[in-house]
């Protein structure tokens, strides 16, 4: 393992960290130049921080740990991961390759962009083909959502952000009742919310929020619900309603995705 952490590491030094290109609910995100050694040339790559809570040294150790399995992943629907970058001082840095695209979530809400249900439906079986692969190398996403996914110019769909925040981030950081809890909680089964509870099956559940979004063209889920009110509004049985463009058979399997019991739910 520790052979594999060393190959993950990037040396602050090989990174020339330039202009923000966009903020999540767990950091920023910056375009950077790396050079990996000096005989080769400098590729692009987008860099991640990670604002974490906690940045001692075993909470890293176990990060390294985690992170080592992502940067195996091998799939057209997954982001690769370059490496990460650890300083004492300042919070980890994910390193990704750049791609010139855009999340989903901003994708399908442009009016300008036309989508027809089916192209929706096909980025909807793309991340399933993509969440497939992570429950088939027994990785939880843990953070699926359309702003979780970025697509290309000719419509090619790739999940971001796979297992990242498992270790950095506790229960309080996803269920506090500032803007960034809020915002996250309305993509977590009950028993995430409830217990920190994470599994491929709440990992379903996401999926059913997911698909709600693509057929909603980007409208944030339970627009009528305040977060405070969220677990109540869910253990008394209401759910999201059906979304104008989609057909009954689609909303059976998001109400499926949302069942309560985490074993009655569907698989990917």
């Amino acid at each position: 393992v520790r052979q594999n952490i060393t190959a993950l590491l990037v040396p602050r030094s090989k990174l020339d960290v330039g202009e923000l290109i966009g903020k999540g609910n767990f950091g920023a995100v910056y375009k950077a130049q790396y050079q990996r050694s000096p005989d080769e040339k400098q590729v692009q790559v987008a860099v991640k921080t990670l604002q974490c809570k906690g940045n001692d040294s075993e909470t890293i150790q176990t990060f390294l740990q985690d992170t080592v399995v992502l940067k195996d992943l091998q799939h057209p629907n997954i982001l690769p991961l370059v490496g990460v970058c650890v300083t004492v001082s300042d919070d980890p840095l994910i390193i990704m390759p750049f791609m010139a695209t855009e999340d989903l979530k901003s994708y399908i809400r442009e009016p300008s962009k036309n989508l027809t249900v089916l192209e929706l439906l096909d980025f909807a079986s793309q991340i399933v083909k993509g969440m497939v692969y992570l429950e088939d190398v027994k990785v939880i996403h843990r953070n699926l959502a359309a702003r979780n996914c970025i697509v290309s110019e000719d419509k090619k769909i790739q999940l971001t952000d796979c297992g990242i925040t498992k270790t950095l981030f506790n229960k309080d950081y996803y269920t506090s009742t500032d803007s960034v809890g809020k915002s996250l909680m309305k993509w977590l089964a009950p028993e995430t919310i409830e217990n920190f509870v994470f599994s491929h099956k709440s990992d379903v559940w996401a999926y059913g929020v997911v698909l709600w979004e693509l057929l909603t063209r980007g409208v944030t889920p339970y627009p009528d619900v305040d977060s405070n009110d969220l677990v109540q509004y869910l253990d008394d049985g209401k759910r999201m309603k059906k979304p104008k463009q989609c057909t009954q058979p689609i909303y059976d399997i998001m109400l499926k995705c949302w069942s309560q019991a985490p074993n009655e739910r569907p698989t990917f």
